[in-house]
């Protein structure tokens, strides 16, 4: 374990300016995540753990975890004062590490059950969407070129560290895989308010399928939505044209887990 003392120390640079970091662009290679659960989360998954810098009661709390993962020159400590110095704002925990990020998935290597993702451009709407998904049981998620770069402290942050427990495949736009999907018997769906939308209420969505979710503000492309075998929408209070699209997919998605499993999901604090 190193103590840290000095915001400028070179060994921590991938900690520091991180509001900086995230508007000069995500880096590619490896990411940063940030809080007590999500790092934990981040050191108890599949996924390689970079280094940590942390406070030291937490490395005390967790030491066994850390040093299983983290090799001993890539563990610091630091008072969350400098901590917060270092990162460039106030942390809620002082807790942070440096994953690295894994190869994203062939679409082959996919489940029965995809959620593909059509220019959602906004991380935290992005992170909403991957822990829906672990919610309900789906663990395999496409996204195109248009979509906000899921391996990302913001994203992290807000999946709660579902993101470690996903399948990501990325492809440049969704309708390059339409072919050889629908080749293996996948059903496409797309969840859209327009004038070919039905309700999905009396719907059993049954063997393989590939349930898209588009933009916030201008939806799924239309040359996407013409490869649609059926296109649904949710139905509320005419006085609301639209549903965030993270809330769109939690009530879609709790539709299968209920269709599928016949049961409810058991909510809790975070």
């Amino acid at each position: 374990m190193i103590y840290i003392e000095n915001v400028d120390d070179i060994r921590v640079a991938d900690y520091q300016n991180l509001k900086q970091q995230s508007i000069a662009g995500t880096r590619k290679d490896k990411f940063v995540v940030e809080g007590r659960k999500v790092v934990i989360k981040l050191l108890q998954s599949e996924l390689d753990t970079i280094s940590v810098f942390v406070t030291e009661d937490f490395y005390n709390e967790n030491f066994d975890l850390i040093n299983s993962k983290v090799s001993n020159i890539s563990q610091f400590v630091a008072s969350k004062a400098l901590m917060n110095q270092v990162a460039g704002f106030k942390l809620h925990t002082g807790i942070l590490a440096v994953g690295r990020t894994p190869k994203f998935y062939d679409v082959s290597e996919l489940s029965d059950t995809i959620v593909a993702l059509n220019n959602i451009n906004d991380a935290e709407n992005l992170g909403s969407i991957i822990r829906n998904c672990i919610a309900f049981g789906i663990d395999s998620i496409l996204i195109d070129s248009g979509t906000y770069y899921p391996y990302s402290r913001r994203v992290a942050r807000v999946s709660m560290g579902s993101l470690f427990k996903v399948k990501i495949a990325y492809i440049n736009t969704l309708n390059e895989s339409f072919n050889s999907l629908k080749y293996n018997i996948y059903r496409i769906y797309a969840i859209e308010n327009n004038v070919d939308s039905e309700s999905f209420e009396n719907f059993d969505f049954v063997g393989k399928k590939i349930l898209i979710f588009g933009n916030e503000t201008k939806g799924i492309d239309s040359e996407i939505l013409e490869q649609c075998d059926r296109i649904f929408e949710i139905k509320m209070n005419k006085d609301i044209e639209s549903l965030n699209v993270a809330s769109a997919s939690a009530i879609l998605l709790n539709k299968i887990y209920e269709n599928t499993y016949g049961d409810t999901i058991r909510l809790e604090h975070t």
